[in-house]
């Protein structure tokens, strides 16, 4: 749902009366600090916070921080969707966020035709408010390579999930195996953050660069 002109209006607002209040605590001298931090917005209106900063020239005197919350790997649907937004108000904007989060998962059972049940559940991968995304499918025969990967058609589609299963939805010709990987995308990545105690980096071959300890 794209944002209406007086959410706009509000958030805009509200960026206002914040500046005016830290300058009106700045010129009282109750902030201890010369340069303190003003930080706001979130990743559907960082934007909008900016334009409040950079027109009360807050750089001089302030320390200004935008904090979207899902700047760190973004995501495939609700902020995606944020972000498209946050370009539509400012088309010449350089640049966006992309989703870098991805939960991998082995498909376990085709019990019937048209459905697949993959080894990814709620204890795995948040479901709010959209259920994951299928993206990409890696046939078994070839999951030593990312070149054997195929993007997930639009056809395939998450219907339910459980603690540790997800049920999804196929053609009954998809070609889908078992033992077949397939890569699902999140909608609103807080909620598989908080499941992961370590994530890992991967470069674009998928090879492991680093693991990330999660503090959430």
């Amino acid at each position: 749902m794209s944002a209406s002109r007086d959410e706009i209006a509000a958030v805009s607002a509200y960026g206002e009366r914040l500046v005016e209040t830290v300058k009106i605590l700045h010129g009282s001298g109750v902030l201890a600090s010369e340069a303190p931090i003003v930080t706001a917005a979130g990743s559907r209106w960082f934007d909008l916070i900016a334009q409040a900063f950079d027109e009360a020239e807050l750089r001089e005197h302030y320390t200004p921080v935008l904090r979207p919350g899902c700047y760190v790997v973004h995501d495939h649907r609700l902020d995606a969707d944020a972000m498209a937004e946050v370009k539509a108000r400012d088309p010449h904007r350089q640049g966006e966020l992309r989703p870098a989060l991805e939960v991998f998962a082995h498909v376990q059972s085709l019990p019937e035709p048209g459905l697949a049940i993959v080894g990814l559940g709620k204890r795995d991968i948040g479901h709010e408010p959209d259920m994951p995304l299928p993206l990409r499918h890696y046939p078994r025969d070839t999951l030593a390579t990312v070149d054997g990967a195929a993007i997930a058609p639009s056809t395939w589609r998450a219907t339910h999930i459980m603690d540790q299963h997800l049920f999804l939805e196929i053609p009954e010709d998809a070609g889908l195996a078992v033992g077949d990987v397939i890569a699902f995308g999140t909608s609103h990545p807080c909620l598989t953050f908080d499941k992961w105690r370590h994530l890992l980096l991967v470069d674009e071959t998928l090879a492991v660069t680093e693991s990330v300890m999660t503090c959430f």
